[in-house]
């Protein structure tokens, strides 16, 4: 784990034009609450359509240092991000959701939308912890350790009404209007830079073709709350405790979705054939404590996931791969999937998607 501030370090110094744009834009979201003192904006941050930022504030109602999320500057980001209610979606967590949550999440003093859903602010408590490894991958132990926390939150939010906003059903009519596409210019991308093996684009294929309906059985028969972007990179360790930060994508589906995702996101790939089945079956004693499950259909509920995820890394190749760091981590999202289909049968998995 590298240290660091919330969801990264200090980056390079804004040019004049910039500092004064985000500076008019922290006051907005410290109205009330407090005056800036300093700003630095942090690198790493995890999603391209937010920034955020460290400040220091002179305030009887706030630390003396709080982190700021605002909306992406570039416009078509902005504009990607509201179509696909990205920003609504957190805000609407942070609102409605967090405090309830098992989830060990950041304090929010300050959450607010614009009416286009094009800007946002988050005024968040300053977590100072170790990010987990997302480059290098986390190990089989830690993976077990986050997998339980998420399984706490994940049978909460089965038995409980989940707010208008602080999700979208991973079936919506959106993603399946515009998603497809979208893997298929990731894929093109991905096969111009990358080594993606066979079984990796004929999974693309199958599940692009299936598309409706592999979403549609993702639903699952207990849909619960999901995180929807549970990777390394958005949890922190605080004293050997977990938190969980970046709710942008919170969907509502088969919890076990949440599972799949971390686990072809962030496990190292030659840890988890020996933890996987365990870790799955671990998972559903939690999440679903006291409701006697068949171990068989979680598990094939979790075969399908893990196909899908397959959509993720093409999501990110989309967006460009010229970033190095973003490049390598694409390159091993796709190792873990050549993996999966091989220990897993994920053809088979999508051929069938149980309903």
């Amino acid at each position: 784990m590298r240290p660091s501030v919330m969801m990264g370090a200090l980056s390079q110094p804004m040019g004049p034009q910039l500092m004064s744009e985000v500076e008019s834009r922290v006051e907005q979201a410290l109205a009330g609450l407090g005056s800036v003192r300093n700003i630095n904006e942090l690198a790493g941050s995890t999603a391209f359509t937010s920034r955020l930022f460290e400040v220091e504030v002179d305030s009887n109602a706030l630390p003396d240092t709080v982190v700021v999320k605002l909306e992406a500057s570039d416009p078509a980001t902005q504009f990607s991000a509201a179509a696909l209610q990205l920003y609504a979606r957190e805000v609407n967590f942070f609102r409605h959701a967090a405090e309830a949550s098992p989830l060990r999440t950041p304090t929010c003093f300050a959450a607010d939308l614009s009416d286009d859903g094009m800007t946002f602010h988050l005024v968040l408590e300053r977590l100072v912890g170790g990010h987990m490894d997302q480059t290098g991958g986390v190990s089989g132990d830690e993976a077990v350790a986050v997998i339980s926390e998420v399984a706490r939150h994940h049978r909460f939010w089965v038995e409980r009404d989940i707010s208008p906003g602080v999700s979208l059903p991973i079936n919506n009519d959106l993603y399946l209007a515009v998603l497809p596409d979208v893997m298929d210019a990731g894929l093109a991308v991905a096969r111009e830079q990358l080594d993606v093996s066979d079984a990796v684009v004929g999974l693309t294929g199958a599940v692009r073709d299936q598309f409706a309906d592999v979403t549609s059985a993702l639903i699952g028969p207990t849909p619960s709350l999901c995180h929807g972007d549970l990777r390394a990179e958005n949890i922190l360790v605080l004293d050997n405790q977990f938190a969980f930060v970046d709710f942008q994508v919170g969907t509502h589906c088969d919890p076990v979705f949440d599972v799949a995702y971390f686990v072809t996101q962030s496990v190292d790939v030659d840890s988890v054939a020996d933890i996987e089945r365990d870790l799955v079956r671990s998972w559903s004693d939690e999440a679903y404590a006291g409701d006697a499950q068949d171990f068989d259909d979680v598990w094939n509920r979790y075969r399908l996931a893990t196909a899908f995820c397959v959509a993720y890394p093409l999501f990110a190749a989309a967006q460009g791969l010229e970033d190095s760091v973003r490049l390598t981590q694409v390159e091993q999202v796709f190792a873990r999937l050549d993996r999966a289909c091989q220990d897993l049968d994920l053809g088979s998995a999508v051929s069938r998607p149980a309903r």
